[in-house]
């Protein structure tokens, strides 16, 4: 998606340059990219922490369990991060949660609150870089959105 273009309106000689469109997009797009690796950092850690488990050493099940995203598909909203393990895939929600036979693990839970310090370095890169202009723009190229999977997002 482009950026928008500043809005101009030029009446009795006077011209008036409005960049608020402009900048609600950087806003949008920077905090898209905070979450975009954040997400990649909470899964990595996440499956680290699943690795330690008996008999996952070289499994591949956590790789495919644990997925991230940040959708795009509502305009106007403020963009979120959604991670979880994947829908019936190792239990892994009863493993979050538990149930009445099994006591909760909270992987998800306790690697996110591990790590906040690191979600608040993500956020503070990326947000404190909207007064540059030309460096946000940089920032958010659209070649650079990938998921952890390697395939470009829609």
């Amino acid at each position: 998606m482009a950026a928008p273009s500043p809005f101009k309106i030029s009446k009795n000689g006077v011209e008036l340059v409005s960049y608020i469109d402009l900048a609600k997009y950087n806003m949008a797009e920077l905090s898209r990219r905070a979450l975009t690796d954040t997400g990649k950092y909470l899964r990595m850690e996440l499956i680290k922490k699943i690795k330690t488990l008996p008999g996952m050493k070289r499994h591949k099940r956590p790789y495919s369990a644990v997925r991230w995203s940040v959708p795009r598909w509502k305009k106007g909203a403020y963009p979120k991060l959604e991670i979880g393990m994947k829908h019936g895939t190792w239990y892994g929600e009863f493993q979050e949660f538990g149930t009445r036979s099994m006591k909760k693990k909270g992987w998800l839970r306790g690697t996110t609150e591990e790590n906040l310090a690191m979600i608040r370095f993500f956020e503070g890169f990326y947000l404190k870089e909207i007064e540059d202009n030309i460096k946000a723009q940089a920032l958010i190229e659209e070649s650079d959105m990938q998921n952890a999977e390697g395939e470009e997002r829609v």
